[in-house]
């Protein structure tokens, strides 16, 4: 027919529009946009999905930081008790003997910072070493604050440390080194105080040769002098009350038993109370 086209006669660009007014398709090689009433209906699940994730999360965020703030409210509370209960189960009073042969009593050393050290004048090593660094201590903290701190050395050994044993093997360290001893009693009494270890044993050769002996024969007399004694480690800091307030163990060193003690003794300054020392005289420090 005259004036009338067949489609396949129209180009490739004008079929496709032109099947699109008859409804036939909506795109070709490229996707056009949907209807607006389909994507307003995507855009309202969104929101609606958005919104029910929200309401479904708050409350899982809201006891998620409950249970943390109760977890660090049960850890301080354990600190509290900690600090609370430990610090009084450690020293107490107690009765012995100086190195000049004068009962002492806990009474003796207050007014000061004293140091404690348990052990024995026999002891090969250890003591001698630690015994070194408390006298390294007390120098320095001497020199930084005054006469404000008495250091101690409590024999675990009443057996061999006589008095005039702890008296020499004190002033070998220092003029200020304070000996103790007393009777077996009395050491038990204060070593339990403090939570100091310590136990007799033979040497490795006095035990061999009361085990070589025959059964017929009598066993060898004892000798006086040859055990050791495996004790605590510890110097025990008491403020000028007499209570405890810190320890150091055998890997602490002069330094940082020096900066620990300072701080002891600068809170207890910073408080405005007084320190005897030497003479009578007395170390202050008023509050600025």
């Amino acid at each position: 027919m005259r004036g009338v086209k067949r489609l396949d006669h129209f180009p490739k660009w004008k079929q496709t529009r032109m099947k699109g007014r008859n409804g036939f398709r909506y795109f070709t090689t490229g996707k056009k946009d949907p209807p607006k009433e389909i994507k307003k209906k995507s855009v309202f699940l969104t929101w609606r999905c958005l919104g029910f994730n929200l309401a479904l999360s708050l409350p899982i965020l809201y006891f998620y930081l409950l249970q943390c703030e109760r977890k660090k409210g049960k850890g301080q509370i354990g600190v509290t008790k900690v600090e609370s209960i430990g610090k009084p189960l450690i020293g107490g009073d107690f009765t012995l003997f100086n190195h000049d042969g004068k009962v002492v009593t806990n009474d003796d050393f207050k007014k000061k910072f004293c140091l404690i050290y348990f052990g024995f004048t026999y002891c090969p090593d250890i003591c001698p070493q630690e015994l070194e660094k408390q006298t390294i201590v007390i120098e320095k903290i001497v020199k930084k604050y005054g006469d404000i701190i008495t250091p101690v050395f409590i024999s675990v050994d009443p057996n061999r440390d006589t008095l005039a044993q702890v008296k020499h093997y004190c002033s070998s360290f220092s003029d200020k080194l304070v000996g103790l001893t007393g009777t077996k009693e009395q050491i038990k009494k204060v070593a339990k105080l403090f939570r100091v270890y310590y136990n007799e044993h033979v040497v490795a050769e006095q035990a061999a040769r009361t085990d070589t002996q025959s059964g017929d024969l009598p066993p060898p007399a004892a000798n006086h002098y040859n055990y050791l004694i495996d004790h605590s480690i510890i110097h025990y800091l008491l403020d000028v009350d007499g209570k405890f307030v810190d320890f150091f163990g055998k890997n602490c060193t002069t330094s940082e038993m020096v900066e620990r003690i300072s701080h002891y003794v600068d809170l207890h300054l910073q408080s405005g109370a007084t320190v005897r020392v030497s003479g009578g005289a007395a170390l202050e420090n008023t509050p600025q």
